[in-house]
Parts: C-alpha cells; sequence; structure tokens
C-alpha cells in the first residue's frame, strides 16, 4: 500500500512539475522568448538542446570588415520550428531576431500566428498597429520589440528583434 501511494505521489509531482514545462514550451514572451528559445542566446546553446539548424541565409555584415567568419546567418531550427538571426558565423555569438510561424506558440494573452489584427489590437491595446504589422516594445536603439505580421488580418509571422545601438 505504502509503494503504490509513494508511486501515485511521485507521479503526481512529475505532472505538476511537466505541466507548467509544456505550457511555457510554447510560450511567446514579448521581448523576450518563442518557445524554448530566447533572444539573445548563443548557437551553440540552442544547438546543443535542438539540434544543429540548417542555415538558411549566408550574407556579408556590412558592419563588420571582409571575413568568412563575420556574415549575417538565419538559421533554422526545424524541431521547434524557430528561425533564429545572427550577426557572425560564429558558435559564440548570440541571436538577435527570432521567427516563427508556428501557430502552436502564443503569448499568454493568447496571441500567436492565426491571431486577427483586432485580437491582438484588444488583447494589447498599446501595440503600435498598421495594416501589416502589430508592434509591441518602444521602437529605439537597443531596444527589443515584438513583432506580430499581419496578412489577410491574420497573424502570420510572429518576430522578436533586438534593435540596433
Amino acid at each position: 500500500m505504502r509503494t503504490t501511494t509513494a508511486i501515485l505521489a511521485s507521479l503526481a509531482v512529475s505532472a505538476a512539475v511537466a505541466g507548467p514545462a509544456v505550457a511555457a514550451s510554447t510560450r511567446i514572451v514579448p521581448g523576450r522568448s518563442i518557445g524554448p528559445v530566447a533572444l539573445g542566446q548563443e548557437r551553440a546553446t540552442i544547438e546543443l538542446h535542438h539540434g544543429p539548424g540548417t542555415v538558411l541565409s549566408s550574407v556579408p555584415n556590412p558592419d563588420l570588415p571582409p571575413n568568412p567568419n563575420w556574415v549575417i546567418q538565419v538559421v533554422r531550427f526545424a524541431s521547434v520550428g524557430i528561425n533564429a538571426r545572427f550577426p557572425t558565423a560564429e558558435a559564440s555569438i548570440q541571436t538577435d531576431r527570432l521567427t516563427t510561424t508556428r501557430a502552436t506558440y502564443r503569448t499568454v494573452r493568447g496571441i500567436g500566428v492565426g491571431s486577427t489584427r483586432a485580437a491582438v489590437r484588444a488583447r494589447y491595446p498599446a501595440a503600435a498597429c498598421s495594416a501589416t504589422i502589430c508592434r509591441l516594445g518602444v521602437k529605439a536603439p537597443g531596444k527589443v520589440i515584438t513583432r506580430f505580421h499581419i496578412r489577410t488580418g491574420r497573424v502570420w509571422k510572429v518576430e522578436l528583434l533586438q534593435l540596433p545601438s
């Protein structure tokens, strides 16, 4: 009887711990993260947790002298459905932009891919919206903003972006 009680208690604790972790892994935190990937995370850390990404583009960084490692790379991490932009190709560099088109990622207020423009405006009254983008955050050097890209009245992409200083 004690063994059964101990097993049930252990399962209850495991479920309680796993519940928030699962919810957090699909959470968009405006200005901070999309699911399990945070803005500012190093490429090596992301790859350690989610596998190697696929380089979608690699272009010279106009702000740096010519060098094969100093290119802006956009890397797709298919296992989590997130694209990350890195200002150079070095493994220790931090991401300065995250995007997703997966509808499973949602803010705490329920906004994500598939949400209507009206829903974004209703749940985030401070959002600055145009016909194609709703923006959360102050558009100023060094700040982080969250953009909900709108097409045919619905969010089709969510983007977190560290603005240049």
